[in-house]
């Protein structure tokens, strides 16, 4: 959105649950030949959290180029 500071587009809703999702995804891969169950179940939370960002970002029409690269980072694992 234009006017917008950097900090403040950082702090969209949609690239806060971005944050989570990367941390829930290294998580998640730290577990995953030790502990399966735990390892389904942050991967699980980190896809859901997937769907949740978008609508997120489409109800406070909260878009960014930088939320846009975050999600092509994420998307291409």
């Amino acid at each position: 959105m234009p006017g917008e500071t950097p900090l403040k587009i950082l702090l969209y809703w949609p690239n806060l649950i971005g944050y989570l999702r990367v941390l829930l995804l290294a998580a998640a891969f730290l577990h995953v030949t030790t502990r399966p169950v735990l390892f389904t179940i942050l991967y699980s939370l980190q896809a859901l959290l997937d769907w949740l960002d978008g609508a997120v970002a489409r109800y406070f029409n909260q878009t960014s180029a930088f939320g846009a690269w975050v999600l092509q980072l994420r998307q291409s694992r």
